[in-house]
């Protein structure tokens, strides 16, 4: 887990919209988030998900194709 200092805006994901999105409980959503399957950014105590980090994931996209497509554009 890395700190990330920007603000929050609509960038990003809190633990509660993922628990939104998913319709998974609050328990379930902190134990995905804090799984390591995704970057996250901590702002003080809030976790904050990078939404491109965690669309990413859920479409089943792995870092490798993040890291080229970024590169390319």
């Amino acid at each position: 887990m890395q700190n990330c200092n920007n603000n929050e805006s609509e960038l990003v994901y809190t633990v509660a919209d993922i628990k939104d999105m998913l319709g998974i409980g609050k328990n379930q959503a902190y134990t995905l988030v804090n799984s390591g399957e995704f970057h996250i950014c901590h702002i003080g105590k809030k976790i904050v998900i990078p939404k491109i980090a965690f669309e990413n994931w859920l479409l089943g996209n792995d870092k490798q194709d993040q890291l080229q497509s970024e590169i390319v554009s």
